[in-house]
């Protein structure tokens, strides 16, 4: 009995198993906690200015958010509420804010304006990461109610302890 055909059809099965995980990975670029919601201001009072979200790269690398696959929102049943407007690519341990006024455009500054406003009384904040079907969480929030020009963090960046700060820090680091 010739056992040669039945080894080389299992290889060849074990080898196309290997390359699919193998191609899965390379696919997973971004995990949860890797851009994470880091601050934000849900209520503007002093000043006039607008809601917004701040993101931070916990990783030591670059992080590339494409416009295609990127969503935030403040809805948590709603993932996929806001496809950000421009690819985004956050540098290491660095920070990017989204303005949340419900404009959806980018201004004449290059800055990023939500289809939806943050609640002062507290809700949901989230970054979504389309992964061929699915949407992937990469971090949320659900924040309490918020007092006018006092935002809402972690303490220090990054970090799973959430705290107020009577001076925002939008686009550089919590104390």
């Amino acid at each position: 009995m010739n056992r040669k055909p039945g080894i080389l059809l299992a290889a060849a099965i074990l080898i196309l198993l290997a390359s699919c995980t193998k191609d899965r990975k390379l696919t997973s670029t971004l995990k949860t906690g890797s851009v994470v919601v880091n601050e934000l201001l849900a209520k503007e009072g002093v000043g006039g200015g607008s809601d917004w979200i701040e993101l931070y790269n916990s990783t030591t690398d670059s992080i590339h958010l494409s416009m295609d696959k990127t969503y935030l929102t403040d809805d948590s049943l709603i993932h996929d509420k806001f496809k950000i407007l421009q690819d985004i690519t956050i540098p290491a341990k660095g920070y990017y804010v989204v303005i949340c006024d419900s404009r959806s455009l980018i201004d004449s500054v290059g800055r990023m304006h939500t289809n939806f406003n943050l609640s002062g009384s507290g809700e949901h904040a989230g970054v979504y990461y389309r992964e061929d079907t699915a949407l992937v969480e990469l971090d949320y929030i659900n924040f309490p109610a918020q007092t006018a020009d006092i935002s809402y963090g972690r303490s220090p960046d990054g970090s799973n302890f959430f705290t107020f700060f009577t001076s925002p820090t939008p686009g550089r680091a919590n104390p």
